[in-house]
């Protein structure tokens, strides 16, 4: 069962990194098949961030949080969803950089928070899944909607098998959304499938060897995905526990198999394929309790995973618990927002250093690398749980950066995410 009391953020970061010349290979390697994605890869990576500090961006025009931001073909920044003031969300509004405005992108036919965003290879966004919550009666979704750029227009994707939330939406190398895992009501899934932007239809991707939901979900450079932590949950029971396992997907043979385990055991946490391909893992809870309602402890801990060997290692933790959206910065340091303060992950180092501090404490909120190198940070909750209409940027912007869009770089999971994973 689920529980929406107290929820804190978790946001997987939309996957950034900086285009040197291994990653550039390592993308041309898993991603042959989409060359005229692949030649937007080269300037906004580039180069190294000027002095960064926060200033404030205009207001979104509704106030919510468990939204997701999605980054456009043209640069502007797509939020959907979420939770508002008066209840779940079917708006959606565009963010503007070049005139820091925000403008109605239309509504979607049944309102969802906990979805999941994904930006296809021909420019439309796939949103699938999440709830509705209406008071404390929460409805699972399985229709899926795609958003039209071009026509600011919203349409079908049909249905996925099952009807999910929390679960995690990957981009493949053959242009496939991956969709895995989730909440259903009672229980956590195992299933996984595919969506075909060519057919706009749905298929199975398998089962997964643990039923999870709340985990990460990471394209690796060899083109496989890991899958990582979450919370497995016994049906009606209430019964529920954190999960250490991770496994691997395969898009050549569509099957699962295990991977090492994670140090520590925990959901919600962010993840973030690093320049030199392994994932950067931090922040996240643990159930404390194994029966819904019961307390979740977050983490500031974080660990590194390489594929090459199939091994988690310890590395230096935050300076404090986090259940953070991350972002791989240009420079190849990933930013981490979310509770107070924020921080940088440096991989040369494996050690983390304090950032400017944001205007506003915010978790439950998204964060989006603009074309300009900036993050756009927006809406959330604060300290008492209000939703924001809010939204400021760090870093400074670089006119000059000339690419239209820095594909594969954005995972919704986020984006592996690009939803937001709160505590529970």
């Amino acid at each position: 069962m689920i529980c929406f009391a107290d929820r804190i953020n978790y946001f997987s970061n939309n996957l950034r990194r900086p285009v040197i010349p291994e990653i550039v290979r390592i993308f041309h390697k898993a991603f042959r098949p989409m060359v005229v994605l692949n030649v937007l890869l080269s300037v906004i990576l580039s180069g190294t961030v000027q002095a960064a500090d926060w200033s404030s961006a205009a207001d979104l025009i509704t106030a919510r949080k468990y939204h997701t931001a999605t980054l456009l073909l043209n640069g502007r920044v797509l939020v959907v969803g979420g939770k508002g003031l008066t209840g779940t969300l079917a708006s959606a509004e565009l963010y503007d950089p070049a005139t820091n405005k925000w403008s109605s992108a239309g509504n979607l036919s049944a309102a969802r928070l906990f979805h999941s965003a994904t930006l296809l290879p021909n420019g439309l966004v796939l949103v699938a899944g999440g709830m509705e919550l209406t008071g404390t009666l929460a409805t699972p979704l399985a229709g899926a909607e795609l958003y039209n750029p071009a026509t600011n227009k919203w349409t079908s994707a049909g249905n996925l098998s099952a009807a999910r939330l929390f679960h995690s939406a990957t981009l493949l190398p053959n242009g496939l959304v991956l969709v895995a895992g989730g909440e259903f009501i009672p229980g956590t899934l195992a299933s996984a499938e595919l969506y075909d932007p060519a057919t706009n239809s749905w298929s199975s991707a398998g089962t997964m060897i643990d039923s999870r939901s709340s985990h990460s979900a990471t394209l690796l450079s060899n083109g496989r995905v890991l899958v990582a932590g979450g919370i497995h949950e016994y049906g009606n029971s209430g019964s529920s526990y954190t999960l250490a396992g991770a496994e691997l997907y395969d898009p050549a043979t569509n099957s699962w198999s295990a991977a090492d385990s994670l140090v520590t055991a925990r959901y919600g946490q962010s993840a973030t394929l690093l320049p030199d391909g392994r994932v950067l893992v931090a922040g996240g809870g643990q159930r404390i309790s194994s029966y819904e309602g019961g307390r979740a402890t977050s983490l500031a801990s974080a660990e590194l995973y390489d594929s090459e060997t199939d091994t988690w290692s310890p590395t230096d933790s935050m300076s404090t618990t986090r259940g953070p959206s991350a972002t791989l910065m240009p420079d190849g340091r990933v930013l981490v927002t979310g509770g107070y303060g924020a921080e940088l992950y440096n991989p040369s180092t494996e050690s983390w250093s304090p950032a400017d501090n944001p205007a506003i404490v915010r978790h439950q909120h998204s964060a989006t690398l603009l074309l300009d190198k900036r993050v756009l940070v927006a809406g959330g909750s604060n300290s008492t749980e209000n939703q924001l209409a809010s939204a400021e940027l760090y870093g400074r912007p670089e006119p000059n950066s000339k690419a239209e869009f820095p594909w594969l770089i954005l995972q919704p999971a986020l984006n592996f995410n690009a939803f937001n994973l709160p505590l529970r």
